[in-house]
Formats: C-alpha cells, sequence, structure tokens
C-alpha cells in the first residue's frame, strides 16, 4: 500500500511539474506575440516614415541628376523646389552618399 502511495503522489508531482512548466512557456508564447502585433496606429506611422523616406530619396536622386551633387543641407531641397516641406520626423542625411535614414 504505502509503494502504491508513494508512486501515484511521484506521478502526480510529475504531472504538476510538466503542466506548470507547459504553462510558464504558454505565457511566454503569449508575451512575445502581445509584443509583435502593431497596433493600427503603430502601422499607419511605419508606413508614413516608409513614404515620407520615399519621397526624400526620390527628391534627392532628382537633385543629384539635375545638379550633379547632392545637396548640403535637406533644406536646400526646399528652397530649389524639389519637396514643398521637409516631412516630420528625425531624419539623418549623410551629404556624401544622399541617403536619408
Amino acid at each position: 500500500m504505502t509503494k502504491k502511495l508513494i508512486f501515484v503522489l511521484a506521478v502526480v508531482l510529475i504531472g504538476i511539474y510538466f503542466a506548470a512548466d507547459y504553462f510558464k512557456k504558454q505565457s511566454k508564447i503569449s508575451e512575445k506575440v502581445t509584443q509583435t502585433i502593431k497596433t493600427p496606429t503603430d502601422r499607419a506611422s511605419e508606413i508614413a516614415r516608409s513614404t515620407n523616406l520615399k519621397i526624400l530619396n526620390d527628391a534627392l536622386r532628382n537633385y543629384k541628376y539635375e545638379k550633379g551633387k547632392f545637396p548640403e543641407t535637406l533644406d536646400e531641397m526646399v528652397s530649389s523646389g524639389y519637396i514643398d516641406r521637409i516631412p516630420e520626423g528625425k531624419w539623418e542625411y549623410d551629404t556624401t552618399t544622399g541617403e536619408v535614414r
């Protein structure tokens, strides 16, 4: 009787251990899923930034094609009429390569 009780207790404890481990993994998975799901606002911001970046890079290529060099600043693109305004956001502009990030 004692051996059977110890065996049943061991099986129950092993089951609890594996169940706890399973639920722990499930909570980590749901955490990751929650972190990767983007809200519509986040997605719209990404699309707007991507679109603005394309507009800037296209205007820079046109500027270089017509003037033979990249502008010294992005403001020069506005004053030369290549773009109406610099889009909102933080832009890093490399004058040697004409790359905007």
